[in-house]
């Protein structure tokens, strides 16, 4: 509640499309990092309720590829190099203060096809056998609303590592106050 006694919500739907390396990608590889989500939270240095993650696959890769997305409130270290894997330091993960990550096991997905697309959701995750949360929370950095996230491929099906065009993959953020 704020100071005026009225207490202020808002509801919102934040899409973001990271530029992606157009090549073959492996275990372990980082498909994005350091990608803003503007406005992600109403007040500087605020938190937001995530209520879920979807990541639209325009190019409909195989389904037995798994992704990890990690939120932080920093975006000042990448996770490393796209198209690599991810190398970065304890100390550089504790200053990008982690609020949270949500993941897709490809064959246990929530998955909608339609054509050629793909639609994952992210958050809530749906993995077999794990106790997960409705939503996770996010957090801006100080002076800032933009939270930050990075997505590495975690597991791929060995006869088959996704290639990626450069503006495959679409997340859609459902976001609440």
């Amino acid at each position: 509640m704020s100071r005026d006694g009225v207490i202020r919500s808002s509801k919102r739907v934040i899409r973001v499309t990271p530029t992606l390396n157009a090549a073959e990608h492996h275990v372990g590889d980082v498909l994005c990092t350091q990608v803003e989500i503007p406005r992600a939270v109403i007040e500087k240095g605020g938190i937001a309720s995530l209520k879920t993650v979807y990541m639209v696959d325009y190019g409909n890769e195989d389904t037995d590829v798994d992704y990890t997305i990690i939120f932080t409130e920093k975006g000042t270290t990448e996770f490393g190099s796209q198209n690599a894997t991810a190398d970065i330091s304890d100390a550089d993960l504790v200053i990008q203060k982690i609020t949270s990550f949500g993941k897709v096991i490809g064959t246990e997905a929530t998955t909608g096809t339609v054509d050629q697309v793909r639609i994952h959701q992210m958050i809530p995750p749906s993995i077999s056998g794990e106790s997960v949360s409705d939503f996770c929370l996010i957090k801006a950095d100080e002076g800032s609303t933009s939270v930050y996230f990075h997505c590495i491929l975690t597991a791929v099906d060995a006869t088959t590592n996704p290639t990626f065009t450069a503006n495959q993959l679409e997340f859609i953020f459902h976001i609440e106050d």
